[in-house]
């Protein structure tokens, strides 16, 4: 790369560890904020388990059809968090026309188009509730439950109660 100057610019091993130590500070004081914080999302989720990459949550939504289960869920940070988004992903499985087969969500807010680095946790969280509350069929992820969804939605919500309850 070159510089204004028109020297050559690399990035060093320097660079990168700076950036790693950035993170993890970031990442440090999102745990100890998420842990305390008296939000709405602390009631409906807990931090399991965490360490610098990966924190296993407990979701436990609070409105239909999901509000009677737990969800066990990975929140995987990328080496350049914050300037890259995390991954999320349900381990439990869920019904919902947003999320594969593989846990795998279609969540705006993380793609990486829309991620800024200053963008929380706890935002990440505020948004994955209100697309539970709220699916997306335009993003969604399983073509038959999105069908399902627009077409005879207390079908879904039948479906959605019974299958979560059947994976607990």
């Amino acid at each position: 790369m070159k510089a204004a100057g028109g020297e050559n610019v690399s990035m060093t091993s320097n660079t990168v560890v700076q950036a790693k130590a950035i993170g993890q500070k970031r990442l440090k004081k999102e745990l100890e904020h998420f842990s305390r914080c008296h939000l709405v999302t602390s009631k409906q989720i807990q931090v399991e388990n965490a360490n610098e990459t990966t924190w296993n949550l407990i979701l436990s939504p609070m409105d239909p059809p999901y509000n009677e289960e737990k969800f066990k869920m990975a929140l995987e940070f990328h080496p350049e968090y914050p300037f890259k988004p995390p991954r999320i992903c349900f381990v439990s499985p869920i019904y919902h026309p947003n999320v594969n087969s593989k846990g795998e969500i279609c969540l705006t807010i993380l793609a990486i188009e829309n991620w800024k680095p200053g963008i929380t946790v706890a935002s990440v969280m505020y948004s994955l509730i209100s697309l539970l509350r709220n699916p997306e069929p335009e993003r969604g992820l399983v073509p038959e439950i999105i069908t399902e969804y627009l077409n005879n939605n207390e079908k879904f919500i039948a479906k959605a109660r019974e299958k979560s309850f059947q994976t607990q």
